[in-house]
């Protein structure tokens, strides 16, 4: 079973309230989760993309990469890097 959690305010004055509940939130459910949904990934970087993928698919992608990008062309978003080397 998955889940994935959203939510919404019309109040910027209500910000970093629910920018920091939603924090709270995503701390206390951690140690149950098993990855994330990578639509969903923001500015996480290479540390996003390894809890959305298991290593050995992640190892596959890495590998699709060296092959079809090389110099990480397409390097937005949710990014798989290339092997170095």
């Amino acid at each position: 079973m998955e889940f994935v959690s959203a939510s919404r305010w019309d109040n910027a004055v209500e910000d970093d309230e629910r920018l920091a509940a939603a924090r709270r939130y995503g701390r206390t459910i951690e140690p149950f989760a098993s990855g994330v949904y990578v639509n969903a990934l923001t500015d996480e970087g290479s540390a996003g993309v390894r809890r959305a993928y298991p290593e050995h698919k992640l190892a596959r992608l890495t590998a699709l990469k060296d092959v079809w990008d090389p110099d990480n062309v397409f390097r937005l978003n949710h990014n798989v890097e290339p092997s170095e080397g």
